[in-house]
């Protein structure tokens, strides 16, 4: 695990807010101190030189709000950053499956 840095809030869309000691690229795998999973990256803003990086998070405010205030690390594997997957249908196969579906 890379240390990505300190969890400073939860945004009113329920994304998370880090204060990033790292680059980090998008979609990379956000993980708790334990190697519980908590997001990917969406969003890098900020200084070239302190970034601030938002984590798109499945889990609700209320169960995040522990988190605040703690370190966040980047998941790896064999020396490369994590990046979750999509899976992505094409418009004709989405009408096949009724939708799109992650």
């Amino acid at each position: 695990m890379i240390k990505l840095g300190k969890l400073l809030h939860i945004s009113s869309s329920g994304n998370l807010i880090v204060r990033a000691d790292v680059a980090a690229p998008l979609g990379a795998i956000v993980l708790t101190e334990s190697a519980k999973r908590v997001g990917q990256v969406s969003d890098i803003f900020g200084p070239k030189k302190a970034p601030y990086i938002s984590v798109k998070s499945p889990f609700d405010r209320e169960s995040l709000s522990g988190l605040v205030g703690k370190t966040l690390f980047l998941a790896q594997d064999r020396g490369r950053t994590v990046r979750a997957e999509k899976s992505r249908l094409r418009s004709s196969e989405m009408r096949k499956e009724g939708g799109y579906h992650e």
